[in-house]
């Protein structure tokens, strides 16, 4: 006969598990604090710019951009990825920059702002850096067009790099991406609107093939 449990063993084992669940929860909250600091650095030029990373869905290689008419010149058209139509945006023109050719460096940083999609277009890809908020002075105050939104959320200040002290990184534009999709909410809107199905291959319906209904024949006089 299986002998009974002893009950002081059970609360022993239950209040461990209390302990361990307390244990887990600062961890818990101090990597997603730790993700609230890391931004994905890029290049325009030969400045560095940052998104926060928890905005990053992925990094795509140049491909087929659709152009879509009515639309400013720094939105390049949409790309189809996956099924998915994404509005893409070159950085370069958005912030006023000379175009320049497209190259192996270029890449589309595909960002999820709520429940749109937009790709950057950018020079290159950099790193992923993490940069402490006490690490950000504020944006410097510019004339921005009428109801413009400022898209740069602050400036982070270079610190030693480790493999060198002597060094310093440059200092990091710190984009609001939120601000920039609204600032640019519209625009975005109708390049989406004017790309065609996502899937123009679905297979036609049922009664794509049928003959046309036949024309009542005329009245009788």
């Amino acid at each position: 006969m299986t002998a009974p449990r002893d009950p002081s063993q059970a609360k022993e084992r239950t209040q461990m598990a209390q302990a361990q669940t307390v244990d887990d929860a600062p961890q818990s909250a101090a990597e997603a604090h730790a993700i609230s600091d890391m931004y994905l650095i890029f290049l325009v030029g030969e400045e560095e710019y940052g998104v926060g990373i928890d905005y990053v869905t992925e990094i795509v290689g140049l491909q087929k951009i659709m152009s879509v008419p009515d639309v400013p010149s720094f939105i390049k058209g949409v790309i189809n990825l996956r099924g998915n139509v994404i509005p893409v945006m070159d950085v370069r023109l958005r912030f006023g920059l000379p175009a320049r050719d497209y190259d192996t460096r270029t890449v589309i940083i595909v960002l999820e702002v709520g429940e749109a999609p937009i790709g950057l277009v950018v020079d290159a890809v950099r790193d992923v850096r993490e940069i402490a908020p006490d690490c950000i002075d504020p944006a410097p105050k510019t004339r921005r067009a009428t109801g413009g939104l400022p898209v740069t959320r602050g400036i982070g200040r270079p610190h030693a790099r480790r493999d060198d002290d002597t060094q310093t990184e440059p200092v990091t534009v710190i984009l609001d991406v939120e601000n920039m999709m609204r600032s640019d909410a519209d625009t975005l809107e109708r390049a989406g609107g004017a790309a065609p199905a996502a899937d123009p291959a679905a297979a036609p319906s049922a009664d794509a093939d049928a003959d046309p209904p036949a024309e009542p024949a005329p009245a009788g006089h």
